[in-house]
C-alpha cells in the first residue's frame, strides 16, 4: 500500500478517533481484529497521540491496510465517517469525501 499523504493520514486519524472514542475501545479493536497489543505499539498520554503513533507503526511495519480494514469492518455502524471500497486487491480509504 502506498504511503499516506498528510491529508489521508489526518482523515484516517480523525476517523479512528471518531469510531473509537476511548483508549479501551481502541485497545479492544486492535487486540480482537489485529491480534496486537496497543500498549506495545503506541504509547502516548492521550487518545490523539496513541492513534497518531498507531498509524505510524502500521505504516512503518507494513500493516496499514490491515488497520484500515479492521477499523472499518469492526465498526460498520460508523458508515457516515468511513467509506471504503476494494479495488485491485488493495483498500483505498476515503473518509468524509
Amino acid at each position: 500500500m502506498p504511503k499516506l499523504s498528510g491529508e489521508q493520514r489526518k482523515k484516517l486519524r480523525l476517523g479512528i478517533l471518531s469510531a473509537y472514542p476511548s483508549i479501551p475501545k481502541l485497545k479492544m479493536m486492535v487486540a480482537d481484529e489485529l491480534n496486537r497489543n496497543l500498549d506495545a505499539i503506541a504509547g502516548g498520554s492521550n487518545l490523539q497521540e496513541v492513534v497518531f503513533y498507531l498509524i505510524n507503526a502500521a505504516e512503518a511495519e507494513g500493516w496499514l491496510k490491515d488497520l484500515i480494514r479492521a477499523a472499518i469492518e469492526s465498526n460498520p455502524g460508523n458508515s457516515d465517517l468511513f467509506k471504503s471500497y476494494y479495488k485491485r486487491k488493495r483498500y483505498y480509504l476515503f473518509i468524509n469525501t
